[in-house]
């Protein structure tokens, strides 16, 4: 225990409530749920800024309530994030199924939920080969598997999946992913008093929801791997003022700035929309409405200048 081993109090090897407490907070459990992971993924909430994203919202809700079935079922789902808009990714697809998965956590819908990342692959035991990672995709569907109701977040799947073959993608991985997700999980007998089983299924559960910002995995590769595929919309001045609305404190006039980024940016996804509106505002001389418009300008001034650098830059290579 660190602080026995940083006292000199001859009290120092007793456990006390406040260490058990500490270990509570510090100490991640081998089962359960993910929720201050899941909380991270979408620290400003969720807005329903436009009716495109509250039927988002009310499909996975359907997607992530309890399967009444008895016998084992596997469900699968791709969010992708719309393309065309200020810079790649943005839209939201993390933070959306970072929220349903939590949702689903809160509601007792499902009692295991993991957010796996392409990091959580690559630094697993073995390396980030391309069998090493396949082996670490399967042990993570193996722990869901064991459990009765069980969802995993796979984002930036395109990145998990990431190689050499066709559209920069592992035949690996992809062959590894569309077996795991045609795999139901296994049944379990129900034991009766004195060991006989009765022959009952456990009717268990596995839900997966996969995001990528590439907005070609909804008509390529990946949407041939899942069941169902949801396209996550760029959003236009009205959405945007919605948005900042509801997600940001400190705006001024968000009809201002809302109809400003996109007059010069053009639609834009959540996070990127977000990320502009929250510089502006930290940036501004102080909190009225003209400073921050003024902000606002020159931040979008310097980002439309960084995207024309780079697309130079791209076309020179």
């Amino acid at each position: 225990m660190a602080r026995a081993v940083e006292s000199d109090s001859l009290d120092s090897g007793k456990v006390l409530k406040s260490d058990l407490k500490q270990a509570l907070e510090e100490v991640r459990p081998a089962l359960g749920t993910d929720d201050e992971v899941l909380r991270l993924r979408h620290p400003y909430g969720i807005s329903h800024c436009n009716d495109a994203f509250g039927r988002i919202l009310r499909d996975l809700d359907r997607f992530t309530a309890p399967v009444s079935a008895s016998t084992p079922r596997l469900h699968s789902l791709l969010l992708v994030g719309a393309g065309g808009g200020v810079q790649p990714g943005g839209t939201g697809t993390t933070a959306l199924a970072s929220h349903a998965a939590a949702e689903a956590s809160v509601n007792g819908h499902a009692d295991f939920v993991r957010f796996i990342t392409a990091l959580d692959i690559l630094t697993a035991e073995g390396g980030g080969g391309d069998e090493a990672r396949a082996t670490a995709l399967v042990e993570k569907f193996s722990e869901a598997r064991e459990m009765s109701r069980s969802l995993l977040v796979l984002d930036d799947i395109d990145q998990i999946c990431s190689g050499s073959g066709a559209q920069g993608y592992s035949t690996t991985m992809i062959s590894t992913l569309r077996a795991l997700l045609r795999t139901p999980p296994p049944s379990t007998n129900v034991a009766k008093a004195g060991g006989q089983s009765s022959g009952a299924k456990d009717g268990k559960s596995v839900h997966i929801i996969a995001t990528t910002s590439r907005p070609d995995a909804a008509c390529s590769v990946l949407r041939d791997v899942f069941e169902e595929t949801i396209v996550v919309p760029l959003l236009d001045a009205e959405s945007v003022e919605k948005l900042l609305t509801n997600s940001l404190d400190g705006i001024a006039d968000p009809v201002m700035m809302a109809e400003e980024i996109v007059a010069q940016l053009g639609s834009i996804g959540c996070k990127s929309a977000i990320r502009v509106a929250e510089r502006a505002v930290i940036t501004a001389e102080d909190g009225s409405a003209d400073s921050q418009k003024r902000s606002l300008q020159t931040v979008l001034s310097d980002l439309r200048g960084d995207m024309a650098l780079t697309s130079a830059s791209c076309e020179i290579r």
